[in-house]
């Protein structure tokens, strides 16, 4: 773990301590901060911190305030992003908390299981049971829950680090026309599309983003160019019904970008206790996407005369 993560930790456990007290049981290190990915400066501390009592309504404001100030600096400190969660007296049940993200205006405080409803539109993914258990949560499956509801912010959020010098981010529709150029490459069109014969305009670009941000969701693949700024280069879609994905500029084909993507998918239909992610086709001639996908575990399950399909089944 980082160094400055470390210091970073103690102050927060210092910070929290004078605001909750004795309420504060346990603070818990999750994602690129605890395998060693983390880069300071891009990505996020995400935290859990579990708490013995609820907070009042003077700590829940004391708690916003800090983490308000925490973002008006540049030290780490303002990276930390995540969930107070408050225990039962037996520390054997989740019975609410405050989530801090990193859109100010997403922070709320929730009971039981009416946090997994505000995660609009992604309470889809969890049943009725899977909710309502989240008031009477074993510890044994905190970890579980715990993955999900990482994956659940991480699709809240507008960004998705993958590493250093990748990440996915969500496109304002301002940004759209910026994918004009990747589908006017007769190679794109060709091997996504099966077009040979035009390019997409805008109003088709419109359409297709339209309908992929409405079933799933829809960035841009970006990466970090030598000039210091994020360029984007394609563009990507997490749907457990499809996985479209292109690298609309060909100076970065070849270098493994798709292969990253479509693990970070993966992770997060692990993580989301989803059954299986489907990819409903890839044109026979398109080989390098197909080989793609069959190296990271999915399997054709059926095919025309034009295509196949491949599923990925979430054991």
């Amino acid at each position: 773990m980082h160094k400055e993560v470390l210091e970073v930790l103690e102050q927060f456990k210092d910070d929290i301590t004078a605001l909750v007290k004795n309420k504060l049981f346990d603070i818990v290190l999750h994602g690129s901060t605890v395998d060693d990915s983390f880069v300071p400066g891009k990505g996020d501390i995400d935290f859990l911190v579990f708490l013995s009592a609820p907070v009042n309504e003077a700590e829940y404001v004391a708690i916003k305030n800090y983490h308000k100030k925490l973002r008006q600096n540049n030290t780490l400190m303002a990276q930390l992003e995540g969930c107070y969660l408050v225990l039962n007296h037996n520390l054997e049940q989740i019975l609410g908390g405050v989530y801090i993200g990193s859109t100010e205006s997403r922070w709320r405080q929730f009971e039981g299981n009416t946090f997994i409803e505000s995660l609009i539109p992604f309470k889809s993914m969890l049943t009725a049971d899977e909710k309502n258990a989240m008031q009477l949560l074993p510890l044994e499956n905190i970890k579980s829950i715990l993955l999900k509801m990482r994956a659940l912010f991480a699709l809240e959020e507008d960004i998705i680090y993958l590493d250093q010098n990748l990440r996915l981010r969500k496109p304002q529709l301002e940004e759209w026309p910026h994918a004009l150029k990747w589908y006017q490459n007769k190679e794109v069109m060709y091997f996504s599309e099966g077009i040979t014969d035009r390019f997409y305009d805008m109003e088709d670009i419109k359409r297709m983003y339209q309908y992929l941000s409405t079933h799933g969701n829809l960035y841009f693949i970006e990466t970090f160019t030598n000039i210091d700024e994020w360029l984007a280069i394609g563009d990507a879609t997490f749907s457990d019904k499809n996985l479209p994905i292109v690298i609309g500029d060909s100076t970065y084909w070849g270098q493994g970008i798709g292969r990253k993507v479509i693990t970070k998918f993966i992770e997060l239909a692990h993580d989301l206790q989803l059954s299986r992610l489907t990819v409903p086709e890839i044109y026979h001639y398109n080989e390098r996407s197909a080989n793609l996908f069959l190296g990271l575990g999915f399997v054709k399950s059926s095919e025309n005369e034009v295509s196949s399909s491949y599923i990925y089944t979430i054991t």
